[in-house]
């Protein structure tokens, strides 16, 4: 679990679960003070969103929530998040989605396993707000992401700020599976 902490607590003493989820080796499940888990009975999973930013490494978060989604029968999103600061009109939106779209459209190969095809959507604005603003919309029972691993930079900025895997971890309505990159 996390609290969740920001701010000057945060910036004090950090975040055990983003040190946890940026160090492992195996993929971490964290639950925020957000959830609404009830804790009573068998967990199912109707909605997975698979958040990837196509950077080198995102992709190995990919089999884990395609076998999530196939296993409970679920339906996947796939998520794309650009900064909308470059990109301020719905035409210009549409232009530039259409490359990540494709992108998307060909992270689940053909032959895959998978129990549906995967809905993908390309959205505009700041990473984790947009994930949060998704993951709550579609009702989403995991979020799947990848986070990068522990260097000087990444510490820092996890530290002080938190990077976009503690912020959805943080806030997120249910559980978030983070996959060092």
């Amino acid at each position: 679990g996390t609290s969740g902490e920001r701010g000057l607590v945060k910036a004090a003493i950090g975040s055990t679960a983003e040190t946890i989820f940026r160090s492992s080796t195996i993929p971490v499940l964290t639950v925020g003070p957000h959830c609404r888990c009830t804790g009573k009975g068998e967990a199912t999973l109707k909605t997975v969103l698979c958040s990837t930013d196509f950077s080198p490494g995102a992709e190995i978060a990919l089999p884990y929530a395609v076998s999530l989604a196939n296993k409970n029968e679920a339906e996947l999103v796939l998520l794309h998040v650009k900064d909308d600061r470059d990109v301020p009109f719905s035409f210009d939106r549409a232009m530039a989605s259409e490359e990540p779209m494709e992108q998307l459209r060909n992270l689940v190969p053909e032959d895959a396993a998978t129990h549906k095809s995967p809905t993908c959507f390309v959205g505009f604005g700041k990473p984790d707000a947009v994930i949060l603003d998704e993951a709550s919309s579609r009702n989403a029972d995991l979020i799947v992401m990848g986070a990068r691993g522990t260097g000087a930079l990444t510490a820092i900025v996890s530290h002080f700020g938190g990077g976009t895997a503690f912020k959805v971890a943080a806030s997120a309505k249910c559980p978030v599976l983070t996959i060092r990159t």
